[in-house]
C-alpha cells in the first residue's frame, strides 16, 4: 500500500467514524426529547411541538460539539490509532504530513506506518455509543408512554445541577496544564557555592552546574520531556510527585517543556538558560614601570607587588624571569621559575603577592637585562591560565656610554650617509621631469652637480675598501707629488705596517709587474688565507667577502652612473643609479644580526603522529573567504514578507503555508538565539503561536517584523548604476560645468 492509499483509507475511517457518531448522536438527542416531553407535561400544541423539536436540534448541536464532530480530522483519528494500536509506535501521524516536510528517519518511519495501516485495517473499531444510545432512546421512549397513560403521575424535573463541569467527560476535553515547576541548582563543587532554587524559569548559573527540574501537571499525562536549545531532548522521569530529570549545563541556551496527553502534544513557551562563565585570574603589578632601567649607584634589590583576582579562587601563580646576558651574537640567556616570597601558597579569591629581586644573586652585570611576566591558574579542574605583559630591567652598560677621543675606535662600518643614493635619484628624476621647463644650460648645470654627487658617495663608499685615492685619474706628478699629506682615513684605520712594511708584505705595484716572470716552481704561501693584509688595498675592509663584492660591484656601477651625468645623459645614468641602490639595501640587510626571541616555547611533536602523512585537521585557508551564493536566511527573509502582507488584511487568517512558512523561520531563529538566548525568546514564542493558531494579531505581526528585521544582516553595496530624478535646471547646470572643465 502506497502513502496515497493510507490517506484514502483514513479519509475512510473518518467518515465511517463521522457516521457512527452522528447515529449515536441523533439517538441521544431523540432520548433527550423524549425525556423533556415525559417531564415537562402538556398538552400536545404548535408551541409544545416547536419547543421539542428545540429541544432536539440543541441536543444535537450540544453532542456534535462535545464529540468535536465539525472539527473532527484525521490528525485526530491518527492519534487514536496511536493510542489504541501500539504497533504504530506513535508515528502514525507521519501519515498525515507531506513528504517535503518530513526527514528522512521521519519518511522511513511513516513507510512502516502505511504497513501497519495496511495490516490492521479490517480490525480497526471506531469508537462509539450506539448500543448505549438505542437503550437510553428506548428507556425514554417507555417513559414517555407512560408518563402519557399516567397523566396524574408527577415527575421531578431534571434540573441544570445534574450536569456539572465535573463530569468524567468534561474534564476530557481540557488538556493538560503545567501545575508547578521546581527549577534547583547545584554549582560546580570547586566553586564553593550553595545550591539554590530558582525564582523563575528564566535562569542563571554558574558554568557547569547541574540543573534538577520537578514538574507537576493538572491531569496524568502519558509522557513529558524537556526540549534543549531547539535540537536534543531529554525525557522526563515520572515520580509520585510528578515528572523530574537532572542535567549538566556548561553553555547558555534555552529550553521548553514538553507533554502528550489524551488530546495530543502540547509545549509550553521558551525559556532562557544563562551560564555565567568562569572568569581567569587578574592578575595586576601595581609599583613597577613596564620598563625599568637603573645605573651602576641604584639598589640591585627590585621589590613589586602584584594584585591577584579570581571569581571562585587560585591554586598557582608564580613568575618566570629570563636573564639576558651579553650582546650580538654571543647573547645568551636564562630561564628561572620564581615564587612569591609573601605569601609562600597563593590560595583564595583575592592575594596581594610581594616579590623581591636581587639581581646581584641572579648574576646581572652592567649591560645586562632582566625579563619577567607573572602567570597564575585558578581552581577550575581544567585550570584557566592568565599573564601579565612581559616587564623589562636594565642595567646601564657603562662601557658603553663613556666617550672617547682615541681615534683608532669606534669606527662606524657603514657610511654615513647611507641612503643619499636614494636622493640622487629623485633629484634626477625631478630633473627629467623639468627637462621642458628649464634651459639646456640649467639642465646641464644641475646633471654636472648630480654627477658630483655621485662622485662623493663613491669616495664614501670607496675609504671601506681601502681606497685611499682615485687611482689613475688626477692623480698629482707635480714637484709636491712626493711630500707626504695628511692620509684622511688614516685615523679610522689599523696602522700594522708602519716602520716595517718592507719586512712583511712585498710592494704591490711590483708584484703587479712581474707576472709574466712567475717562477712555476715556487709554492703557494699556506698562511696568506689567514692573513689580514691592511696594506693591501684590496684586503683594507671592514666587510667580510661577500659584502665586499657587493660593494666592489656598487662602486664599479657608480662609476657609469658619474659618467652619465658628466655628459648630460640623466636618463641612461638612472638604471645604474637603481641598481646601486638595489645592492646598498642588500648590503644593509647582510650586516644585520638577527637574535632568537626570547621566551618562546615550541609546542612538543607527537611522536606516533610524525611522517603519517595525516591532512584530516588541516584547514583550507581559502574556504572562508569563498563567495556565498545561496541567499543568506531565506525563511526569515520569506516570513518577513509574509508578515508585511498580512499587515495589509483587517481580519487576519493564517493559512496553512503561512503557518509552514513562521515554522520555518522559528527554526532559523532558534540556531540564531544560542549565542543571545535572551534577546530573542519572545519572537520564538510568537512565531511559534503563529505557526500553531489559524489567526494573527496586528500586535504579534509588529512584534515578529521588529525581530525579523533585526536578525537579518545589512545588505552588502554591491557596483551598479543609479537612477536618480534631476531638475532639467540641475542638468543644464552640470553640462555648463563640464564645459568649462574641457
Amino acid at each position: 500500500m502506497t502513502p496515497t492509499e493510507a490517506h484514502i483509507k483514513l479519509d475512510t475511517l473518518r467518515r465511517r467514524y463521522l457516521l457512527l457518531r452522528w447515529t449515536e448522536t441523533i439517538l441521544m438527542a431523540g432520548a433527550i426529547t423524549l425525556l423533556t416531553s415525559s417531564l415537562a407535561k402538556g398538552e400536545i400544541t404548535t408551541v409544545w411541538l416547536a419547543g421539542l423539536c428545540a429541544v432536539f436540534a440543541v441536543s444535537v448541536l450540544i453532542i456534535a460539539r462535545h464529540l468535536k464532530l465539525f472539527t473532527i480530522s484525521n490528525r485526530d483519528l491518527t492519534a487514536y490509532l496511536n493510542q489504541q494500536y501500539p504497533d504504530f509506535k506513535d508515528s502514525a501521524d507521519l501519515l498525515t504530513q507531506p513528504a517535503k516536510n518530513l526527514t528522512t528517519l521521519q519518511q522511513i518511519q511513516r513507510l512502516q506506518s502505511v504497513a501497519t495501516l495496511d495490516l490492521i485495517y479490517p480490525q480497526v473499531k471506531l469508537p462509539h455509543r450506539i448500543p448505549v444510545a438505542a437503550l437510553l432512546l428506548s428507556l425514554a421512549g417507555i417513559l414517555f408512554f407512560a408518563v402519557t397513560l399516567i397523566p396524574d403521575r408527577q415527575q421531578k424535573p431534571l434540573t441544570s445541577t445534574d450536569l456539572t463541569d465535573d463530569s468524567p467527560t468534561k474534564r476530557d476535553t481540557i488538556p493538560a496544564k503545567v501545575l508547578n515547576t521546581n527549577l534547583s541548582i547545584a554549582p560546580p563543587a570547586y566553586t564553593q557555592l550553595a545550591s539554590f532554587t530558582a525564582q523563575a524559569l528564566h535562569v542563571e548559573f554558574p558554568e557547569g552546574s547541574t540543573l534538577h527540574w520537578k514538574v507537576v501537571f493538572s491531569k496524568p499525562i502519558q509522557q513529558a520531556a524537556i526540549i534543549w536549545d531547539g535540537r536534543d531532548t531529554t525525557s522526563l522521569k515520572g515520580t509520585s510527585q510528578g515528572f523530574e530529570t537532572r542535567r549538566e549545563r556548561t553553555g547558555s541556551g534555552f529550553y521548553q517543556l514538553q507533554w502528550k496527553d489524551d488530546l495530543g502534544a502540547h509545549t509550553s513557551d521558551f525559556y532562557e538558560l544563562k551560564a555565567i562563565p568562569d572568569q581567569a585570574p587578574k592578575i595586576t603589578i601595581d609599583n613597577l614601570s613596564q620598563f625599568t632601567q637603573l645605573s651602576a649607584d641604584d639598589s640591585k634589590m627590585i621589590q613589586f607587588h602584584a594584585t591577584l583576582a579570581d571569581d571562585y579562587g587560585l591554586v598557582q601563580s608564580d613568575v618566570i624571569a629570563t636573564v639576558s646576558k651579553g650582546s650580538g651574537e654571543s647573547v645568551k640567556f636564562r630561564e628561572e621559575r620564581l615564587t612569591f616570597s609573601s605569601p609562600t601558597a597563593i590560595r583564595g579569591k583575592l592575594v596581594h603577592a610581594t616579590l623581591t629581586f636581587d639581581l646581584t644573586k641572579m648574576g646581572l652585570e652592567p649591560g645586562d637585562e632582566l625579563y619577567f611576566y607573572v602567570q597564575s591558574l585558578d581552581n577550575k579542574p581544567r585550570p584557566n591560565y592568565s599573564r601579565t605583559e612581559t616587564f623589562f630591567i636594565a642595567l646601564k652598560d657603562t662601557a658603553q656610554q663613556a666617550v672617547t677621543a682615541d681615534a683608532g675606535l669606534g669606527v662606524d662600518l657603514m657610511p654615513e650617509y647611507f641612503r643619499s643614493q636614494r636622493q640622487i635619484i629623485i633629484d634626477t628624476e625631478k630633473l627629467l621631469r623639468d627637462r621642458k621647463t628649464i634651459s639646456r644650460q640649467i639642465f646641464n648645470s644641475t646633471s654636472n652637480e648630480l654627477g658630483y654627487d655621485q662622485k662623493v658617495l663613491r669616495l664614501r663608499y670607496g675609504q671601506f675598501l681601502g681606497e685611499e685615492a682615485e687611482a689613475g685619474i688626477g692623480v698629482e706628478t707635480g714637484e709636491h707629488a712626493d711630500e707626504e699629506e695628511e692620509d684622511p682615513v688614516k685615523k679610522f684605520g689599523h696602522t700594522h705596517d708602519t716602520n716595517n712594511e718592507h719586512n712583511l708584505v712585498a710592494k704591490q705595484p711590483e708584484k703587479e709587474h712581474e707576472h709574466g716572470n712567475t717562477d712555476p716552481n715556487a709554492k703557494e704561501d699556506p698562511m696568506k688565507a689567514f692573513m689580514h693584509t691592511h696594506d693591501n688595498e684590496e684586503e683594507a675592509t671592514f666587510f667580510i667577502q661577500s659584502v665586499k663584492a657587493k660593494l666592489k660591484a656598487a662602486l664599479t656601477l657608480m662609476w657609469d652612473a658619474e659618467l652619465q651625468l658628466r655628459l648630460y645623459e640623466p636618463a641612461k645614468s638612472l638604471p645604474y643609479q637603481y641598481k646601486i641602490l638595489n645592492l646598498l639595501k642588500e648590503i644593509s640587510n647582510d650586516s644585520r644580526i638577527y637574535v632568537h626571541r626570547t621566551g618562546f616555547d615550541p609546542p612538543p611533536l607527537k611522536e606516533d603522529r610524525r611522517l603519517t602523512g595525516d591532512l584530516a585537521e588541516i584547514r583550507n585557508s581559502v574556504n572562508p573567504y569563498l563567495l556565498q551564493d545561496q541567499k543568506s536566511l531565506p525563511a526569515i527573509a520569506e516570513a518577513l514578507h509574509t508578515t508585511e502582507r498580512l499587515m495589509e488584511i483587517e481580519k487576519i487568517t493564517l493559512t496553512t503555508t503561512d503557518q509552514q512558512v513562521f515554522r520555518k523561520a522559528g527554526i532559523e531563529v532558534a540556531a540564531i538565539a544560542l549565542e543571545q538566548p535572551g534577546k530573542h525568546l519572545t519572537l520564538m514564542s510568537v512565531l511559534k503561536n503563529l505557526s500553531d493558531a489559524g489567526a494573527a494579531t496586528q500586535q504579534e505581526l509588529l512584534t515578529v517584523r521588529k525581530g525579523l528585521w533585526l536578525i537579518l544582516p545589512p545588505p552588502t553595496d554591491t557596483p551598479g548604476a543609479r537612477t536618480t530624478q534631476s531638475h532639467q535646471l540641475n542638468q543644464k547646470l552640470l553640462n555648463a560645468l563640464n564645459r568649462q572643465r574641457e
